[in-house]
């Protein structure tokens, strides 16, 4: 048995950020996420205001990405599409930042560029920090400047990379918990949402939402 009190569904993101995301692809995804009552759907920025009109007065968010995969887009290339897509209906922003900046020892810049996009838009910003790539040495500098830019929380990955509850929980201790975290990357059983749940994740982001729930429906009582 593993922990069927948990509602899984309120912590799931259904998510479709593939390259050959199509309309179907969609409008399937949101269709999903209003049956089985998701907490939000991420959807490509291409596909926003699909997604907004499809769950229109719905109560699920509609999340969508800015910088995505890589984070190497210029900073005002980022900042305008944050706030075309607010105005196009986005309820929440996964900001990948500049992660080379760590690297280059100017972390300022990764403050900036987030802070700038947080206060432009005033919806809730995530900071992608693709934290199988962040160095150890490099993380907790990495957290500390998502917290002080206004960032609501931070997703462990692109999608690129699985990630770990161990991880999960260093995160939970260097922000004390302030910081809310969404995992992402490979999540494919009831399993790995449970333990990466458990190590201190509020959300998970997967494309087999509906996969999930099946499972936890068919584990032994």
């Amino acid at each position: 048995m593993i922990h069927p009190e948990i509602e899984l569904a309120q912590f799931l993101e259904h998510t479709c950020l593939a390259i050959a995301t199509t309309v179907t692809t969609v409008e399937q995804t949101c269709w999903e996420a209003d049956r089985y009552r998701f907490a939000a759907v991420c959807v490509p920025p291409v596909h926003l205001a699909l997604a907004v009109n499809t769950l229109l007065k719905k109560p699920i968010e509609v999340w969508t990405v800015v910088g995505f995969p890589l984070g190497l887009d210029s900073p005002g290339a980022k900042l305008y599409a944050a706030q075309q897509l607010v105005e196009q209906g986005a309820q929440g922003l996964e900001v990948v930042p500049h992660l080379g900046w760590f690297k280059e020892g100017d972390p300022n810049r990764v403050y900036q560029e987030l802070a700038e996009i947080v206060q432009a838009t005033q919806v809730p910003v995530r900071a992608v920090l693709e934290l199988s790539s962040v160095r150890p040495e490099d993380l907790k500098l990495a957290l500390q400047v998502c917290g002080d830019s206004g960032v609501r929380g931070i997703k462990t990955v692109t999608g690129w990379e699985p990630i770990s509850p161990d991880l999960v929980r260093e995160v939970v201790s260097l922000t004390k918990g302030r910081l809310p975290i969404k995992c992402a990357g490979g999540i494919k059983t009831i399993a790995q949402s449970v333990q990466l749940i458990l190590a201190g994740a509020s959300r998970i982001g997967t494309s087999r939402s509906v996969d999930l729930l099946q499972q936890q429906a068919q584990r032994p009582s």
